[in-house]
């Protein structure tokens, strides 16, 4: 997999996680405590938190010159 696929696989997967996270603190929430409900929540947004943080150094190491977002085929 190029930079590329993994750059747009890190920032769809920050949305998908990120998301994932919210609706399941708002659905377990009505059927368990908050504390619970964000316990198990946590996973998700950091999974989401993750994928965010490595879009963003890719990113800016391809805005700095360091790294080709699509390298040519050798």
């Amino acid at each position: 997999m190029n930079r590329q696929k993994r750059f747009l696989v890190a920032t769809v997967g920050t949305f998908v996680f990120t998301l994932c996270g919210f609706v399941v603190m708002g659905v377990t929430r009505g059927f368990v405590g908050y504390h619970t409900a964000r316990l198990l929540a946590a996973p998700f947004v950091t999974v989401g938190v993750a994928c965010a943080v490595y879009a963003f150094a890719l990113s800016v190491l391809v805005t700095a010159g360091v790294l080709d977002l699509d390298p040519a085929e050798e």
